[in-house]
């Protein structure tokens, strides 16, 4: 009765190696791909009374790339600061956004993992940024 309880511990370790040799491709950048905020710019998405208290936060974001450069099962990490609606606005952002469907080897990239930081910079009232690094 023992017997097969082993021998099947021992094949386990068999079944992961064979997936471990299959791992996924390195999860992309902002670097990697040409990303389009859709018929507005990055800097719309920019929550109103951040602006107006000139705060500044930064969202870090993972995604996986879908049909047509959609970005779906998107993961927001939380801003530094709360209240001023940076994850809403990241959030809005990365719904309206689409990479492109290639890099620039060619590949397809739909189903890759995209990690990207959404950097929301106020400088003044009326100047501020939102960019992806």
């Amino acid at each position: 009765m023992i017997l097969p309880f082993i021998l099947a511990l021992q094949a386990t370790p068999a079944v992961a190696d064979s997936t471990a040799s299959a791992s996924p491709q390195a999860p992309l950048g902002a670097q990697d791909v040409k990303i389009n905020t859709g018929k507005f710019r990055a800097d719309q998405y920019y929550p109103d009374y951040a602006q107006r208290m000139g705060v500044s936060d930064v969202v870090e974001t993972t995604c996986t790339i879908g049909r047509k450069g959609a970005l779906e099962d998107c993961f927001l990490g939380s801003p530094r600061t709360s209240g001023y609606g940076f994850d809403q606005a990241a959030a809005k952002l990365l719904d309206a956004s689409r990479v492109a469907a290639r890099v620039k080897s060619g590949e397809s990239i739909e189903g890759r993992t995209l990690h990207l930081t959404i950097r929301f910079t106020s400088r003044s009232y009326s100047s501020f940024s939102v960019r992806f690094e």
